[in-house]
């Protein structure tokens, strides 16, 4: 049987009823959480991933949102462009009974990163699973940067600095490879 989307997809459902993506073995979002933990994304003794808001663009009905709310501290947002995902991850709960997102939207991502947030505000911006959807991504990229709190570093830490090398090609390079400063 084909589990996929699309027609084959749909009349597959209609007879397999049980079928979710997290039965089919979908893990994508716990794998996301795991690695942002393994890659020193996460406070090392809390493992959390977000300390003021994260984004999930896409969120569907909250699958991603799940695996993420336990290491998220602060505020959780998502959006989706189906209203029916949303109403799906508004009802989503965690353990301890509370609503997985803190706010949601029936909305573009694109769209939602440029007009729903603030520059600067997010320290956690995911996309599980959306971007193939779309046809470029360089909204997308330019939203995240306008939304992303740069002081924070790619992961929501400070960026570590490069130690201070001799300007010029490949001079103090233990390989002998070219290196460009960061101004170049």
């Amino acid at each position: 049987p084909w589990p996929g989307g699309g027609r084959l997809g749909r009349h597959w459902r209609r007879f397999h009823p049980q079928a979710s993506l997290l039965s089919l073995g979908y893990d994508i979002p716990a794998e996301m959480v795991h690695e942002l933990q393994r890659d020193g994304a996460a406070d090392a003794a809390t493992s959390t991933i977000s300390h003021t808001v994260a984004v999930d663009l896409g969120c569907g009905t909250g699958i991603a949102g799940a695996a993420m709310r336990p290491f998220c501290k602060g505020t959780l947002l998502g959006c989706d462009l189906s209203g029916g995902m949303i109403r799906l991850a508004k009802k989503k709960r965690g353990p301890d009974e509370k609503r997985i997102y803190d706010k949601l939207e029936t909305v573009d991502a694109v769209a939602f990163l440029h007009r729903s947030l603030e520059p600067a505000s997010a320290d956690l911006i995911v996309a599980a699973d959306v971007t193939v959807y779309m046809r470029s991504l360089e909204g997308l990229m330019q939203g995240a940067a306008r939304c992303r709190d740069q002081a924070q570093g790619p992961y929501g830490r400070p960026e570590p600095q490069p130690p201070k090398r001799p300007s010029g090609r490949g001079s103090g390079q233990p390989e002998a490879r070219s290196c460009a400063e960061r101004s170049y």
